[in-house]
């Protein structure tokens, strides 16, 4: 599927999490009495708890090599992945780990792996992969080992939600928190062909007219992934229910809802004035990145993980705007809803391995060491726990601009990854998929889930 000065932006994550309840938050250090002791009972804590994984690591030189199964595409799962391999060749020794990429496929890849008994020792699960190993007993409940570690006490408060599922354990150690859709543009491209950002979908159709003419793609969407494609269709339902995916996925609300409808009709207009690539549905996250960062594409529609990718390669030249909307009042008010979520996703761990219970300390460490390396080097402060760490350098406009943003947004809705009914999330992916190859016509989109959900 996975960045000024630290405090603001921690103070400022605060403020947004106090909001809409789902978020990145940490506590500001104060000189009091109370905060000092509490700090030094904090680091004797994590003192303890580090002793306690050297000494298990110590207590055996045999070698043991355990099957992860995660994403390892691009510099976002590239960096947290090779600097935790890092970490824990010091802290464990006799472990290795053997990657198993992950494929772009929405799970498909690992539900089959499950089902022919070779589900790997670790593994990178999503709401619906939990909650579908759940019933095949699967997925390890961690409760004790979060606890053990010292992982529950590291949780952010506002994030503590987002490690346990419906039931109440807890089956993968999560390592995000709060995140959302940002729609991405290219400043130079828009400057050249003199166009404004686009705040109302009259103006989008002048931009896609505009740039098709000048033979580059508006909007570059790797539609191969459902979510992306499920995503699209959210920032815009959005602006006509705030509740977006997140509604229907509760059942709080209805697909043929007029919100909904409404928001199904503007993106088969949208798809017919050629908004995205053609071959949408093939393009995978390579292939449509590859053609924002080169120029070939004006827009792009991605999460806030990939700002620093996007920065890398296009400095100044590249923002993400606000999601267009029907009319100057909608937009305007549809900045404070956002799409995007929190979710128990995150590292969990196959119950039947050979080496279960050094697996899930394992899995565990891995969690704590991708947070460290998305804040460190990634610049992303949006992570499930308090590293302690910061970033190796000012964090990117991109991110200013979004922590500057937090205090205002009053609600978010979710990644598909986060949705706990499978029937409507395998709906909302495929049928979106269809919606934007221009193969289904937004009545079709409409009537597809419905009798889908019935």
């Amino acid at each position: 599927m996975k960045k000024k000065i630290l405090s603001t932006l921690v103070c400022l994550t605060v403020a947004a999490t106090t909001v809409i309840g789902c978020g990145n938050a940490a506590s500001e250090q104060t000189t009091t009495t109370s905060d000092t002791s509490a700090q030094t009972k904090t680091e004797t804590t994590e003192t303890k708890t580090e002793e306690k994984k050297e000494e298990a690591a110590a207590s055996t030189d045999e070698k043991v090599t355990l099957s992860i199964y995660t994403q390892y595409a691009d510099d976002d799962t590239k960096v947290p992945y090779d600097y935790a391999v890092e970490q824990l060749a010091q802290a464990y020794p006799n472990v290795e780990l053997n990657l198993i990429v992950q494929a772009q496929d929405d799970g498909q890849t690992l539900k089959t792996l499950a089902a022919t008994g070779q589900l790997p020792d670790i593994y990178q699960a999503s709401t619906d992969i939990i909650n579908t190993f759940r019933e095949s007993n699967q997925i390890m409940v961690l409760n004790d080992v979060a606890k053990s570690t010292g992982f529950l006490d590291k949780l952010y408060d506002a994030n503590k939600d987002l490690a346990y599922a419906e039931d109440g354990n807890i089956y993968a150690f999560p390592f995000s928190g709060q995140e959302y859709v940002l729609w991405y543009y290219n400043k130079a491209l828009f400057a050249e062909n003199n166009l404004e950002i686009p705040e109302t979908y009259d103006e989008l159709l002048n931009c896609i007219e505009v740039f098709k003419s000048k033979g580059i793609t508006p909007l570059a969407l790797f539609g191969q992934e459902g979510w992306n494609t499920a995503a699209a269709y959210d920032v815009i339902a959005t602006r006509y229910t705030a509740g977006g995916i997140k509604a229907l996925d509760e059942g709080s609300a209805n697909i043929t809802d007029e919100g909904y409808v409404k928001a199904a009709k503007k993106m088969e207009e949208l798809v017919a004035a050629g908004l995205y690539q053609e071959d949408a549905t093939t393009t995978n996250y390579d292939q449509a990145s590859e053609k924002f960062l080169s120029g070939e594409a004006a827009m792009f529609i991605n999460g806030q993980w990939y700002i620093e990718d996007a920065t890398k390669t296009l400095g100044d030249n590249v923002d993400w705007m606000f999601y267009p909307a029907e009319d100057s009042a909608s937009f305007e008010a549809g900045k404070a809803v956002f799409s995007g979520g929190g979710s128990s996703s995150g590292f969990a761990v196959n119950p039947d391995s050979e080496n279960a219970a050094l697996a899930a300390e394992v899995a565990e460490f891995i969690t704590e060491k991708y947070c460290e390396a998305k804040v460190m080097y990634r610049h992303n402060p949006l992570v499930a726990i308090d590293t302690g760490k910061e970033p190796d350098s000012e964090y990117p406009a991109m991110m200013k601009k979004l922590s500057d943003t937090l205090p205002s947004i009053t609600s978010t809705t979710k990644f598909t990854w986060g949705l706990t009914n499978s029937t409507f999330n395998d709906a909302i992916q495929s049928e979106s998929q269809g919606l934007v190859s221009g193969q289904f016509s937004a009545d079709e989109f409409i009537q597809d889930i419905q009798d889908t959900m019935e």
